[in-house]
């Protein structure tokens, strides 16, 4: 009777030993085909699902696989890897977006004069006009005869139609960098055109 229950019990342990190891080759076929077909519903199971609910909300063919600790882990990394690489490119788009709005179509005096839209002009018989009147340059030529229409006449009225639109307003350097300095709207393009200097005439001796 001893020898056929020590018979008896060897024979039920092989045959569960094989039932369990014939389980595990095929949980891990399955784990094999879902890698490839269905990796990305796996990883939002695993990060999100509690581990004595797994069998509830995973596939059939996956109900009996376990989701360790490491595999979380590993799930969860990678989708905090994604989410930090989305939100750097969603930034950077967004900024280049915004620079290439807000660059001017006129960056130097050259491009002021080879465009049409962009109306010019500067204050009626002072000095910056005199400068593009008497110039020989071919440039300033041609934009003293296309501004002789679009003077003004003092440097506010100038300002008040470069805030209007439309309009680029030429005056000395020390007044626009005092205009542009408190009225945030407005910039400065381009460097200078002429420089002068000024001095003071006194009698010789004194």
């Amino acid at each position: 009777m001893a020898d056929d229950r020590i018979a008896y019990e060897i024979n039920r342990i092989g045959k569960a030993a094989i039932r369990d190891h014939s389980c595990f080759a095929r949980i891990l076929q399955c784990s094999r085909t879902a890698y490839y077909n269905n990796s990305f519903y796996d990883a939002l199971v695993r990060l999100y699902t509690a581990p004595e609910n797994d069998s509830a909300h995973l596939p059939a063919y996956l109900s009996s696989a376990c989701s360790p600790p490491s595999t979380r882990i590993i799930a969860a990394a990678w989708w905090f890897f994604s989410f930090v690489v989305i939100s750097s490119y969603t930034a950077n788009l967004a900024s280049f977006l915004t620079r290439e709005r807000l660059r001017s179509p006129i960056e130097s005096v050259d491009d002021l004069a080879k465009q049409s839209e962009i109306r010019y002009g500067c204050v009626r018989s002072g000095s910056t006009q005199a400068f593009f009147k008497e110039s020989k340059h071919e440039t300033y030529e041609r934009m003293w005869q296309t501004m002789k229409e679009d003077l003004v006449s003092s440097n506010a009225e100038g300002v008040a139609r470069v805030e209007a639109g439309g309009y680029a307003f030429l005056m000395e350097s020390t007044s626009i960098e005092y205009v542009v300095q408190r009225r945030c709207q407005l910039t400065q393009i381009g460097g200078l055109l002429d420089s002068k200097g000024y001095g003071i005439a006194t009698p010789l001796g004194k």
